[in-house]
């Protein structure tokens, strides 16, 4: 099958570069899942972006530099916060409803923000996001998409890419494309404990990495202070934006704490108060600590924060009388394939967007809401550069498949030895070295880095990498454990590297 462009990845930034193309283009957008398993669809607090006349892109910069502890690219932080305001009101000509109140938009607070610039859907606001977007992506005739269809490998050609995908029944296809866009999102499953929808396994930055692009700043890993805590490794999450409307972290001794730490209290920036939480947690021995929102009405709760307060209801809390218990959890990733100004990568032709692209506009550290943001304005800016390069484009025959195919399987380590000599893991054992890696990462690193566990242990993720040459499966677990393998260990050995330079 033939495209002009194929998109990996059907969140905010695959379904919104999709939209921005021009229609005469022929678009195929993979979604590894349904389109609704994503991390764009769990985003509760909003976007964030200079709406209001009280407000500038200076103050937003300000604060995104204070929050990224003035590691970010203020070339592409100014980009991202000047060119918001036209692709907000793009997603609001698409459809997007955000609440208002007596003056206009309702613009909340979120932790870092000094000024009100958080637009919202209720706390549901990246799944009315996707619900508008698809929708509109559906009623294009030049934009087709697949559902449950998972990418495993990009070859490239003179002027294209051949990609391996399995459909559904976890069948090979093949796509050929003339530019290829990963839009896969974070890479929370490889932790135990994380807030990231279950298909975030890092594939599209394996996927780019094994097609020769650059990666960057691999070691730059947000944590949550926020996440409801569960005996599960799935963490809801409890918005920034319920302390941002007054909600008062506490200590097992119920007092407040947050004021210690940091002159904006409790909405000090995430990585400040998720360290802080850790601390106070160590003092009293705790898995959890408590978000108390007590002083604000039953009635301000269920329609400020409706799904928030029935996911608490639903687990017997009430969010007007009871604190909720709440621990830090993987939330986002800073890092990721290396893009310009424009979202191209090191290989021609392909682009990266959204969370797995390194745009560096978040430094070390994301302000809160910034995420929706950057992926709306970099997804613009990819549409625009393939739209302007599509109309150079020479035709060009793609290689044979015969041969990328070759390609594909030596990347798998079936060089030497004939096919039928491969092992076959079981589900049940492909599951079991999943949780080893995630074992792995937690213990390694968790906001706070432990270098002798990660020296000792990055070892073991090695072997794994290397015994996965010696199976022969060929379906979206097995490709996520590889993901998860290769992912990991280029976070620690970034990770190990840059804390021995500054030991």
């Amino acid at each position: 099958m033939k495209y002009d462009v194929l998109i990996i990845g059907a969140g905010i930034a695959g379904l919104y570069t999709a939209l921005s193309l021009p229609s005469n283009l022929k678009v195929l957008v993979l979604s590894k899942d349904e389109i609704n398993n994503c991390n764009t669809y769990r985003a509760q607090g909003g976007i964030a972006c200079v709406w209001d006349e009280d407000d500038d892109f200076e103050i937003h910069m300000e604060d995104s530099l204070k929050a990224g502890n003035g590691k970010n690219n203020k070339k592409m932080l100014e980009i991202m916060v000047s060119e918001g305001p036209e692709n907000i009101q793009n997603l609001i000509d698409y459809g997007v409803d955000f609440d208002k109140n007596e003056r206009g938009y309702d613009l909340t607070l979120e932790g870092g923000h000094t000024k009100r610039r958080i637009l919202h859907y209720k706390d549901t606001t990246g799944k009315r996001v996707i619900e508008v977007l698809a929708q509109n992506a559906f009623k294009k005739n030049n934009i087709e998409i697949n559902e449950r269809t998972m990418a495993v490998d990009i070859a490239k050609s003179r002027n294209g890419f051949l990609t391996t995908v399995l459909d559904e029944n976890e069948e090979p296809m093949y796509i050929e494309s003339d530019f290829t866009v990963i839009a896969s999102g974070g890479i929370g499953r490889l932790y135990k404990y994380t807030t990231n929808a279950s298909i975030a396994s890092g594939d599209g930055i394996t996927l780019a990495s094994k097609a020769g692009a650059k990666l960057k700043h691999m070691d730059l890993i947000q944590f949550h202070p926020t996440g409801l805590y569960e005996n599960s490794g799935d963490r809801f999450l409890i918005s920034e934006s319920v302390r941002g409307e007054g909600g008062i972290l506490r200590n097992n001794k119920k007092e407040a704490f947050m004021h210690l730490y940091h002159e904006m209290a409790d909405l000090a920036p995430r990585d400040v108060v998720s360290k802080s939480m850790l601390k106070e947690m160590k003092n009293s021995n705790s898995n959890y600590l408590y978000l108390d929102v007590t002083a604000k009405p039953k009635e301000y709760l269920e329609n400020r924060f409706p799904h928030i307060y029935k996911s608490c209801k639903n687990r017997k809390l009430s969010m007007e009388k009871d604190f909720i218990p709440v621990s830090p959890c993987q939330h986002y990733f800073m890092g990721g394939i290396e893009v310009d100004e424009f979202g191209s990568t090191t290989v021609d032709n392909l682009y990266a967007t959204g969370e797995c692209a390194c745009t560096e506009v978040h430094g070390n550290n994301r302000l809160a809401s910034n995420s929706l943001l950057e992926a709306l304005v970099f997804s613009k800016r990819v549409a625009k550069s393939i739209e302007g390069k599509y109309s150079r484009l020479e035709n060009t025959d793609i290689k044979s498949n015969i041969k990328v195919e070759a390609r594909i399987h030596d990347n798998y380590g079936l060089q030497g030895l004939s096919y039928n000599e491969k092992k076959h893991l079981e589900l049940s054992e492909i599951e079991s070295l999943k949780n080893k890696v995630r074992e792995i990462m937690q213990n390694s690193f968790f906001v706070n880095f432990n270098i002798d566990y990660a020296e000792k242990n990055i070892e073991a993720i090695n072997e794994l990498k290397f015994e996965l040459n010696l199976y022969k499966n060929n379906n979206k677990n097995f490709y996520e454990l590889v993901s998860l393998a290769e992912v990991s260990n280029i976070i620690l050995k970034e990770k190990l590297k840059n804390a021995r330079v500054s030991n």
